[in-house]
């Protein structure tokens, strides 16, 4: 899905792309565009909607369903989701995000008194140059997994199983544009997590724009646990994101929702699941769990 902001997501009714209100938005808003494309996909196919997701799309997915906003729509239109390496419960977080979690002053400041919006570039850099470029990193990283060690340095602890030869592709292609209101929302629930792990509130404006936005001083919590979605999750031991007691927390937290499970695959990392060696075995596992349940649940 491509949410708002990205390379091919960038036209809007009313605000310029280089506008504060145009990037006044962070992962939560993306609700409304889920439900949108679900809403669509429901419309023309007349049938639920199964859903696959990766990092902040599984973020993005979870809150939207504990949001009163869009939880009541989204149920009703989805079947099953399949989350891989959600970013939610992160008090064992060792990437750039505990790292941006030391400047979260700056970056409010950033936003609120220097207009700042976005961070990123909002187009795809493909030139002949970067063809070029891609191709060599290409070639270099695909000798061995150590060449090119510091390939997905802020998200993967190895690239021991990534598929390295395919990293001057990915480069060529990312990092692309990201709201700087997403990245403090971001570090606001990495800080959070230092007193309750898994505590995603919606985004904190502070004290009196919380009271005039929300009516409380303290932004609302997602009620991530009343879900009531089927939720296969997935997770790597060596990704930067979470640690062995973040997953424990997650499964306590999706505890109670209906069918719920999940699968942590040893030295797997957060890129592993999309752009590694051994990928297709979870892309099977994914459909042999799909077909299973449609053979006692057909999708309706």
């Amino acid at each position: 899905m491509n949410g708002r902001g990205s390379p091919f997501s960038q036209t809007h009714s009313k605000s310029k792309i280089d506008s504060f209100e145009y990037w006044d938005f962070s992962f939560e808003d993306l609700g409304y565009e889920m439900k949108e494309a679900v809403d669509y996909i429901y419309q023309h196919d007349g049938k639920k909607v199964v859903y696959l997701d990766h990092s902040q799309g599984g973020m993005q997915i979870l809150t939207a369903l504990g949001d009163d906003r869009f939880k009541r729509d989204l149920e009703s239109k989805i079947y099953r989701i399949y989350s891989v390496t959600p970013v939610l419960c992160v008090k064992g977080d060792r990437s750039m995000l505990s790292v941006a979690a030391r400047f979260y002053s700056l970056q409010e400041a950033s936003r609120s008194k220097l207009g700042m919006t976005n961070l990123g570039t909002t187009r795809f850099r493909r030139n002949f140059v970067r063809q070029i470029e891609e191709k060599v990193l290409n070639f270099i990283c695909g000798i061995h997994h150590s060449v090119c060690f510091l390939g997905f340095w802020d998200t993967d602890m190895t690239n021991e199983l990534n598929s390295m030869d395919k990293f001057g592709t990915f480069f060529t292609l990312n990092p692309t544009v990201a709201p700087l209101k997403g990245l403090i929302h971001f570090v606001q629930i990495g800080l959070d997590s230092n007193d309750q792990n898994c505590l995603a509130r919606r985004y904190n404006y502070g004290k009196e724009q919380n009271i005039a936005k929300y009516g409380t001083e303290v932004s609302p919590v997602f009620n991530i646990s009343s879900i009531k979605v089927p939720v296969r999750a997935y997770f790597g031991t060596n990704d930067r994101y979470y640690d062995g007691a973040d997953i424990e927390d997650f499964a306590k937290l999706m505890s109670k929702v209906p069918d719920f499970s999940y699968q942590v695959k040893d030295k797997w990392a957060h890129r592993t699941f999309g752009l590694g060696t051994k990928s297709s075995e979870f892309y099977e596992d994914v459909c042999e769990d799909l077909n299973k349940t449609l053979s006692t649940s057909p999708l309706k």
